[in-house]
């Protein structure tokens, strides 16, 4: 894959995951934690292998900001400040929801 189809297929990730509202809180979080602060933000993927075992090998680390937003580059694999890991999630919390997301500070 060359560069440009990665950004694509990241992009594409961003916006399956995260919707307008989910998205401006992350940005906003963003900008407070990494920029302001310059502290470390975590992100946390939580998936649920039973209810959508295709979704675990989506490459999740390839996401990013899309450029449509003008918020600049957002690598969620690359950043230094920022940290994405995607898990399994926790079956016995929780058997109804498929994907968890959580913003948190590192």
């Amino acid at each position: 894959m060359k560069g440009e189809q990665i950004t694509k297929v990241g992009e594409a990730l961003f916006e399956a995951l995260f919707d307008d509202q989910l998205r401006e809180y992350f940005l906003a979080y963003y900008q407070e934690i990494v920029k302001q602060q310059d502290a470390n933000l975590g992100v946390i993927l939580d998936i649920n292998e039973e209810a959508m075992p295709e979704v675990v090998a989506y490459p999740w680390e390839l996401m990013c900001l899309p450029e449509k937003y003008n918020q600049g580059q957002i690598y969620f694999a690359t950043n230094r400040k920022l940290s994405f890991y995607r898990r399994r999630y926790q079956l016995e919390e929780s058997k109804k929801l498929s994907i968890k997301k959580m913003v948190s500070l590192i």
